[in-house]
C-alpha cells in the first residue's frame, strides 16, 4: 500500500464524516459525556424518610399511658420484687401493634401485666423505609414499683448523687456507651434528648424517662444508655442516704 494511496484514503474518510449531519455527532457526543453531579447525587429529601415506630404523641406521651396504665400486680406485693419486664412486640404497616414477647420477667404476675399494657396500647405510627409503612419490631421496659415503698425523692439534697470518678469519669461512661442509632443518623437528626432518673439510695439509676424528645431512635437510646449505668454515690441528707432526682441531657451529633 502506497503513500499516496493511504492519503486519498484519508481524504475519502473526511469528506464521508463532513456528510453526516451535525446533530448526529452531537447526540453521539451527548452520550459519551458523564451525567450531571445533580442527576446522580442522592435527595436528602428521601434520606430522612425512614423512622422508627412512635407512639401517638411521642415519648412523653408514652411515658403517660404507662403510668396511668401499669398496675402492680397484687400477687407480687409483700414479695419485695421490684424492677423492669423487658417486653418485645410489632408494629405492624397500620401501626397495630402485635404479638408482645416477655424477653426479660420478673415475677409472672408482672410479666402478665406488662404483656397486658402493651397489648392495650393505641395504634402507633409505623415505621417508614423510603417514605412507606413498614412492618419493625420495638422493645419496652415495663418499672413496677411498689406503692409501698414510700421514701420521698428529693430534687436538693445536702450532698448531690456522685458518679463513679466524678464528672470525668460521666463523660467517659457516655463518650463510650452512646450510640448514634443508624436511622437518626441518616436522616440527618441532631439535637440533645432530656433524660430524668431517680439515684436510689444505694445508688442504683432508676425510672429514667425522657422530659425533652428528640426522635424515638435517640430517645430509645438516651433511655438505654441511664438503664446501663454503674452504681453511683448516693446524695444524702444528714449523713443518710436519700432518693435524689436526676437530669441529664443527651447530645446526639453527626460530627
Amino acid at each position: 500500500m502506497n503513500a499516496s494511496f493511504l492519503m486519498s484514503l484519508s481524504v475519502a474518510w473526511l469528506r464521508f464524516l463532513c456528510t453526516i449531519p451535525a446533530f448526529v455527532l452531537s447526540v453521539a457526543l451527548a452520550k459519551a459525556q458523564p451525567a450531571p453531579a445533580s442527576m446522580i447525587l442522592l435527595n436528602p429529601q428521601t434520606m430522612q424518610q425512614d423512622s422508627l415506630p412512635s407512639f401517638p404523641g411521642g415519648q412523653e406521651a408514652l411515658n403517660r399511658y404507662l403510668e396511668q396504665n401499669v398496675v402492680f400486680p397484687e400477687a407480687a406485693l409483700g414479695k419485695g420484687i421490684e424492677g423492669s419486664v423487658w417486653v418485645s412486640f410489632v408494629v405492624t404497616e397500620e401501626g397495630v401493634v402485635l404479638s408482645p414477647s416477655v424477653e426479660k420477667g420478673l415475677l409472672p404476675e408482672m410479666d402478665a401485666e406488662a404483656v397486658r399494657v402493651i397489648r392495650s396500647m393505641p395504634r402507633w405510627k409505623p415505621a417508614l423505609v423510603d417514605g412507606r409503612p413498614v412492618r419493625r419490631g420495638r422493645t419496652l421496659t415495663i418499672e413496677f414499683r411498689s406503692a409501698q415503698d414510700v421514701d420521698p425523692v428529693v430534687s436538693k439534697p445536702e450532698v448531690m448523687p456522685e458518679f463513679p470518678k466524678g464528672e470525668k469519669g460521666l463523660r467517659r461512661f457516655l463518650s463510650e456507651t452512646l450510640w448514634y442509632p443508624d436511622d437518626a443518623r441518616a436522616g440527618l437528626v441532631e439535637g440533645s434528648v432530656g433524660v430524668q432518673f431517680i439515684v436510689e439510695k444505694d445508688g442504683a439509676a432508676t425510672h429514667p424517662k425522657v422530659v425533652r424528645s428528640l426522635d424515638p431512635a435517640c430517645d430509645e437510646e438516651a433511655l438505654r444508655v441511664i438503664r446501663m449505668m454503674p452504681k453511683w454515690k448516693p446524695g444524702t441528707v444528714g449523713g443518710k442516704p436519700v432518693r435524689v432526682q436526676m437530669g441529664l441531657s443527651l447530645r446526639f451529633s453527626v460530627l
